[in-house]
């Protein structure tokens, strides 16, 4: 796992999530690694604040053909919706008041493959570890309590480059083990090299017989351990938001407790989904919500006034080519139709006067799952063989 010849650039990893010195190829990465996919909007700076040698989230490895993951993703092509959520986010107290959908604390980048059954399947999640859920669990209780007491005349705050955000760890929690790993097949970690701090080491992680991803087979064997962000090479303020992590978690934790509700998930990780499920019911503070539910409105009402109302449109010219390259529907002026569904489930509509909180939560919920796209025919496949939700119709779906 050592990157050989060629100019270096030495780079000293100094924050405590760092174990080790690695040593990274100046001209392979900008020439390998330079072209990232991007989103509407995702300039040039913003790429630049994470750096082209950080490695994949969860196994470390450092590579070429990573691809970025966004935290909360509502559809692309909508900048209204993309406003309302940002809005509803920085009304929460959630992220810092320049924060939008683009922003390097929501993104991360994975290997492709994970990137893929994240995504599009749902079968783990990536929440905090114990520890760190416990302490911003007992922060949102607090902050909380603040908001009662002033009666709503209260913002509330949280010190991101603070513990327990600044040092939070993370772990896996595989809902559909069987389906993440199948046929006995491993996931490859990798770890600083004991006695040379230049180079990584790699080992296999498989599902024991109890369903937990561990070292071997045995129930006993060590389990995947929890890990730090990668992301100590960014400055501070683009660090990965826990928060963000925490709320994609317990979207993937929704959507199985929807499709599967009576299988019960091993005590490791059945104790992660509630304590993630705990730190979001405390994110999702009612009084909060109702609070702030008017200014995500409003932010979503001024971008459709400056974006005439509709969402972002491709060049005419590309019209019919947009029709066969892009399994979003296209109409005849070049304008997107937003889908309606996305892998979280069925189209959650925009509740109505008199809506109660949890109607609230469960549209925002399906706004962030990420619905810019819908589900390809074998998208679908897969997820039957999970159980989970599948659209009826195959029309005009591509493979």
């Amino acid at each position: 796992m050592r990157l050989n010849n060629g100019p270096q650039l030495e780079v000293e990893l100094r924050h405590p999530r760092s174990l080790h010195k690695r040593i990274y190829h100046q001209w392979n990465l900008r020439d390998s690694m330079g072209s990232s996919s991007t989103i509407p909007g995702h300039t040039a700076s913003e790429t630049d604040k994470i750096p082209l040698h950080e490695p994949c989230f969860i196994t470390k490895r450092i590579g070429y053909d990573l691809k970025k993951f966004y935290w909360i993703k509502p559809d692309k092509d909508n900048v209204p919706e993309q406003k309302r959520v940002g809005q509803y986010l920085i009304s929460l107290g959630l992220v810092p008041l320049d924060f939008d959908l683009h922003s390097a604390t929501n993104t991360i980048k994975l290997d492709r493959n994970l990137h893929h059954i994240l995504e599009k399947l749902g079968l783990f999640a990536v929440t905090c570890a114990k520890s760190t859920l416990e302490a911003i669990l007992t922060l949102l209780k607090e902050e909380n309590k603040r908001f009662d007491e002033r009666q709503g005349r209260y913002q509330r705050f949280f010190q991101l480059d603070k513990e327990p955000f600044s040092n939070a760890q993370y772990e896996l929690v595989l809902v559909y083990p069987n389906h993440f790993l199948p046929n006995g097949s491993a996931l490859t970690m990798h770890f600083p090299h004991p006695e040379n701090e230049d180079e990584l080491v790699a080992k296999l992680y498989m599902i024991g017989n109890d369903g937990v991803l561990r070292e071997g087979r045995d129930s006993n064997s060590p389990r995947f351990p929890a890990f730090y962000a990668p992301d100590s090479d960014r400055e501070q303020q683009h660090r990965v938001n826990p928060f963000l992590a925490i709320i994609y978690a317990e979207i993937v934790f929704r959507r199985y407790l929807r499709s599967s509700p009576t299988k019960a998930l091993p005590a490791e990780y059945q104790e992660l989904v509630d304590l993630t499920t705990a730190v979001v019911k405390e994110i999702y503070h009612p009084p909060l919500v109702e609070k702030v539910l008017p200014y995500a409105d409003m932010a979503a009402k001024c971008a459709a006034t400056e974006n005439d109302g509709q969402p972002e449109t491709k060049p005419k010219d590309d019209v019919a080519l947009a029709k066969k390259t892009t399994s979003r529907q296209v109409d005849a002026s070049g304008k997107y139709i937003a889908s309606t569904y996305s892998s979280y489930g069925p189209e959650v509509k925009k509740p109505g006067k008199g809506a109660s909180h949890e109607e609230y939560v469960e549209y925002f919920t399906y706004l962030m799952s990420g619905r810019d796209k819908p589900l390809t025919r074998q998208d679908k496949a897969n997820l039957k063989a999970t159980g989970l939700y599948v659209i009826e119709s195959d029309e005009d779906e591509e493979d």
